[in-house]
C-alpha cells in the first residue's frame, strides 16, 4: 500500500475472539535522600489474554483481560506474579479509546482519530491522572484529577510480523504537578505502537515513561519500560535485558 493513501485506524473484533499478548516491564526507580542514593531494578513479563465478551454497536466492545501467567524479578530474585487469573472488565471503543479508565490495565493503547490519516499526520488526546492531595500536616487528604496531553502522529508504514502496520508514535511532554506545597510531581512518556490497520488489531506497542518526585529532602525517580506484542505462532519476541530495553 502505497504511504500517500489514507487509511483509518479502527479496532476490529468479533464476539468470542481472543488475542493473545505478551508484555515485558522493566521499572528502574533511583532514590536520593540527604545525600545519599539508592536503586532498585524490576522486571516483569507477562502473558495476556485478550477476550471479546460482546460487540455493542455501533462502536463499543466489551473486553476481558485475563493475567493468564507472569513472573517479576526483583534483586536477582525471580517469582510468580501474585495477581496470576487476574480477569479485567473492559470497554473499548473502536477507535481505542477506553469508555472508563482502568488502573490495572499494564499496557495503554493510542486513541485514534474518526477521520481517514496520511502519513504525517498528527492529533491529540487527553487523559487523567489521579494524584494524591496532602494536607497542611504532610498527611494525604484526598486525590484530584489532572488533565494530560498526548501528541500522535502518524510516523510511517512498516512491516511486522507479516502485518501492515501503521507507525504510531506518541509524546505526552513533561506535566508538573504539586502534591503539596513542598512536593511536587513531573511526569512524561514517549514511545511507539504499531497498528495492523487491514486487521484492525495492536501488533506491537512500546512506551517509556519517566516520573520524578521531588520535595525539598528528596527525589525519586523512576523509569518504567513497558513493551508488548501480539503473541502467534510467527511471533519475534521481545526482550529486556541488561542495560538496555531490546526487540529482538
Amino acid at each position: 500500500m502505497a504511504a500517500q493513501e489514507p487509511i483509518r485506524l479502527e479496532y476490529r473484533m468479533q464476539r468470542g475472539e481472543s488475542r493473545e499478548y505478551r508484555a515485558h516491564v522493566r521499572s528502574d526507580q533511583v532514590v536520593e535522600d540527604r545525600g545519599e542514593s539508592r536503586g532498585a531494578t524490576v522486571l516483569a513479563d507477562l502473558t495476556l489474554v485478550q477476550k471479546v465478551v460482546d460487540v455493542q454497536p455501533p462502536d463499543t466492545f466489551r473486553l476481558q483481560l485475563i493475567v493468564a501467567a507472569g513472573t517479576v524479578s526483583r534483586d536477582g530474585d525471580t517469582s510468580e506474579i501474585p495477581n496470576r487469573g487476574q480477569v479485567i472488565a473492559l470497554e473499548l471503543k473502536k477507535n481505542g479509546a477506553l469508555v472508563q479508565p482502568a488502573p490495572d490495565v499494564p499496557f495503554s493503547q493510542p486513541a485514534f482519530p474518526d477521520r481517514s490519516l496520511r502519513q504525517g499526520d498528527t492529533w491529540s488526546s487527553s487523559s487523567e491522572l489521579i494524584v494524591p492531595v496532602a494536607g497542611p500536616d504532610g498527611r494525604m487528604a484526598g486525590v484530584r484529577r489532572e488533565g494530560l496531553v498526548y501528541n500522535y502522529s502518524l510516523w510511517g508504514f512498516r512491516r511486522i510480523m507479516g502485518y501492515d502496520c501503521a507507525q504510531i508514535h506518541v509524546t505526552c511532554p513533561e506535566a508538573l504537578i504539586e502534591i503539596s506545597p513542598r512536593m511536587s510531581q513531573s511526569i512524561s512518556a514517549a514511545g511507539t505502537t504499531f497498528f495492523a490497520y487491514k486487521e484492525g488489531k495492536m501488533v506491537r506497542s512500546e512506551v517509556e515513561t519517566v516520573t520524578v518526585l521531588r520535595s525539598p529532602e528528596s527525589k525519586v525517580s523512576s523509569t518504567v519500560k513497558v513493551a508488548v506484542e501480539i503473541h502467534e505462532a510467527a511471533s519475534t519476541g521481545l526482550a529486556v535485558g541488561g542495560e538496555e530495553f531490546i526487540l529482538r
